[in-house]
This record gives structure tokens, sequence and C-alpha cells, in this order.
């Protein structure tokens, strides 16, 4: 069968080379142009046969057959690494932002005076930023986006508040008097100061 393919690919290129030779006998080019696109198509289709039939004997080859065997082992083994090294990753980045978030909104564990001061300069800076959006218009887009940003930022200053507050030894309820606004700054400033169970044995 190779040789059959080989045959006529050798044919379409005789043909070829005799067409284009042709034209200091034959006058007229259509004559010509018909042969070399015959012969075009004899020489492709040779061409391709031979070079499949080529590619089959040489996979029925069994040293190559075996190369690519293990070659295609190779890669299905690298192709499962890599998705469970994606995988794994996507675990752990997924486990590292629970993590995080449960560390700023979470309501229950301790806090320091250091971590609080922290959470409260940057919270207070951000809703300076958000407060600053809203001044020119209430309404607008801004204004709405800034709004909602507000309520994880106020979240966050309430578990931070409420941890800090277990942190001094005290019941944690007491940080809802940083709703009552004769004491709420008074609260707060309790919170910046009292070191971690100050009021351990108060029981208030």
């Amino acid at each position: 069968m190779g040789k059959t393919f080989l045959g006529l690919l050798c044919a379409g290129v005789f043909g070829a080379a005799v067409s284009v030779l042709s034209v200091i006998v034959i006058d007229d080019m259509r004559v010509v142009d018909l042969g070399l696109v015959f012969s075009g198509i004899v020489g492709v289709c040779g061409l391709v046969g031979w070079l499949v039939t080529r590619s089959k004997a040489q996979l029925e080859d069994p040293e190559v057959a075996e190369r690519v065997s293990r070659a295609v082992e190779q890669a299905s083994a690298m192709s499962s690494e890599m998705s469970l090294a994606g995988a794994k990753a996507a675990t752990a980045s997924g486990s590292a932002l629970m993590s995080r978030l449960r560390y700023l909104f979470s309501f229950s564990g301790r806090i320091g005076r250091k971590a609080y001061l922290i959470a409260q300069v940057v919270a207070g800076m951000l809703l300076l930023v958000l407060f600053s959006l809203t001044l020119e218009d209430p309404t607008d887009a801004a204004s709405q986006v800034a709004y909602l940003l507000t309520l994880p930022i106020l979240a966050h200053l309430l578990a931070f508040g409420a941890r800090r507050t277990r942190d001094t030894g005290v019941n944690q309820w007491w940080f809802l008097l940083v709703f009552v606004p004769p004491v709420n700054f008074a609260l707060m400033v309790f919170l910046l100061l009292v070191p971690t169970d100050e009021f351990r044995d108060a029981r208030i």
C-alpha cells in the first residue's frame, strides 16, 4: 500500500513537470493548467496516503508503540498530578480565606489591645473615606455603594469589640454599651487601656 501511494506521489510530480515543460510545445494554457491541477491532486493524494501508511507502520512497530504508550502514560500521570496540585492549592486558598474571614468577623475568642487599636484605626480611616463619598450626592450610585461597604466594617468593629471586652476579663455583653452615646467613648478608652484579664476575678 505504501508503494502505491509513493507511486501516486511520483506520478503527480512527474505530471506537474511534464505540464510545465509542455508550455513550450502547446500554446493552449488551459490544457497546461488542467494538467497541473490534475497532477497536483494526484501528488497530494499520494503524499497524504504515503504519510498515513508510514505513520501506521511505525505505530505497529513494538518499540515505537511502547514509546508512544509510555509517553501517553507519562502525560496522563502529569495531568493527574497537576489536577491534584490545583485542587490542593484551591483548597488551601479557600481554607486561608475562611480563616481570615473568621478572624475578622467572628465573635468568639479574644484579641489584645494592639490588635484592637489597629482595627479601630484602619476601620476609622475606611469609614472616613466612605463618608466622604456620600457628601456630594447621597443618592448617587457611589454613595449607595459606600453605605453598603460600611456594613461589614461595622460588623468587624462589633466582633473585635466583643472579643476585646472578653479579653479584659469582663462579660462580653458589656460591649453593648457602645450603643449608648454618652458611654461609648469611655468604653473604647477602657478597651484600649485595660490589659488582658485585668478583671478576670471581678465576675462582672
